[in-house]
């Protein structure tokens, strides 16, 4: 049961982790108000294709609010404008912040004051300010590792002698910095990145893990898979790798190891979109099918017909499509620089270090040991993730820890 004054604020650009903490705290029968850029409440009618999807079934009876009209003009004027790549991601996480600061206020003021207000981070600052003023608690969702990240990948592309990485300006960063300073607790998905935040000199004590909640719209028939006593050139070990094909994401590595394997029995598949350069050399490698991207229905297929998910990342908030995979029951080879999902030797094999003669030496294992491949599989099949009903309690104890975080630092300064 909630707490009698318990309610919730939810703010958010887009689908983000289809609307999960909304969903949980509305599903729990937390009264919970969700804000978003646009919501389509279901209807396609009138609705822009690409924004037909906007919208979630389990909030069909909840307070989701979006500023769609709002929402199309800023688009059309950053269009006018020709706002592109970070230019369009600052003035959007701007324009939401304010849309949303205003309707915490106009809510306030009658009344209907929220005890904790959510938002992802880079659109957060507004809300906050906002908030603060009003007495709420401030939980702040943060999407990626920050600048440690942004700072790894622009080291890939100085030691490939790419073309110098675009960098969002440096408000981006003092924005975070002081959606940070205000939020009462920060969520992080996995231990990578509370480590990449106090690296960036974020508070410790302000950062809580709660792992990506995750169940598939439709629960995949995961089979028990059995491998060949080995693996051979009519029968090969299918390795799929599915996401951003980009530097970031382990692609130059994964090149590196399909490329030393050019007579091993495996055959490759690259499902995304991703650097144009780097998918041209996937493309004139042997035993190599690269795909482009693909519909989410579309990636189901892939993910039935493999036998072993990689993602060599170098950084990663959590990696959803691990939990994809893990759903369909495959072995996961993964690096430890995102969510944990793997547990060592049980359902795949963690990378320690991101290399190619790393990649080569797991996948060789798994070649020359397909009875372990196939124990795997089956540990796979018992996999548990976070489902979206349990997630309401992480979310809570999120916003108990913060609030006592909050009341000890009042005291401190008092």
């Amino acid at each position: 049961m909630s707490p009698p004054d318990e309610r919730w604020m939810v703010c958010q650009i887009g689908a983000r982790e289809h609307y999960s903490i909304a969903r949980a705290l509305h599903l729990a029968k937390v009264p919970t108000t969700l804000l978003t850029d646009y919501w389509s409440g279901g209807r396609t009618w009138g609705v822009p294709s690409r924004l037909s999807q906007r919208y979630h079934a389990d909030l069909a009876t909840a307070d989701a609010r979006g500023f769609n009209a709002a929402y199309l003009r800023f688009v059309a004027s950053a269009k006018i404008k020709r706002l592109q790549h970070w230019d369009w991601i600052v003035a959007q996480n701007e324009w939401f912040g304010k849309r949303a600061a205003d309707q915490l206020a106009r809510q306030c003021r009658k009344g209907d004051r929220p005890t904790v207000v959510f938002a992802y981070s880079y659109a957060a600052k507004s809300i906050f300010q906002r908030a603060k003023r009003d007495g709420c608690i401030t939980l702040l969702g943060q999407i990626d590792p920050g600048p440690v990240e942004m700072r790894l990948v622009r080291q890939l592309h100085e030691r490939a002698g790419c073309e110098p990485l675009r960098e969002p300006p440096q408000s981006y960063w003092d924005n975070w910095r002081v959606e940070c300073d205000l939020a009462d607790g920060i969520i992080v998905n996995s231990p990578w990145s509370r480590d990449a935040m106090i690296q960036s000199g974020v508070s410790a004590g302000k950062i809580l893990i709660v792992p990506l909640a995750y169940e598939p719209e439709r629960r995949p028939v995961a089979r028990e898979r059995e491998y060949a006593g080995e693996f051979t050139e009519t029968n090969p070990l299918r390795i799929l790798f599915l996401g951003q094909v980009n530097r970031r994401k382990g692609a130059a590595e994964l090149l590196g190891a399909i490329q030393a394997m050019e007579a091993d029995p495996v055959q490759w598949t690259i499902v995304g979109p991703g650097d144009e350069d780097l998918l041209a050399q996937f493309r004139q490698t042997p035993r190599t099918n690269v795909v482009g991207p693909v519909t989410r229905s579309q990636a189901a297929e892939y993910y039935q017909k493999a036998d072993v998910f990689i993602l060599p990342t170098h950084s990663d908030g959590y990696a959803l499509t691990q939990l994809e995979a893990a759903s369909y029951g495959l072995p996961l080879i993964t690096s430890r620089f995102c969510g944990e999902v793997v547990t060592e030797g049980q359902n795949g094999i963690l990378i320690n270090r991101i290399h190619a003669e790393e990649i080569v030496r797991s996948v060789q294992y798994l070649l020359t040991n397909p009875v372990e491949l196939t124990r795997m599989a089956r540990n796979q099949l018992h996999s548990e993730f976070l489902a979206i009903p349990d997630l309401v309690d992480r979310m809570r104890d999120a916003a108990d820890r913060a609030s006592e975080m909050a009341r000890q630092s009042t005291e401190e300064i008092s």
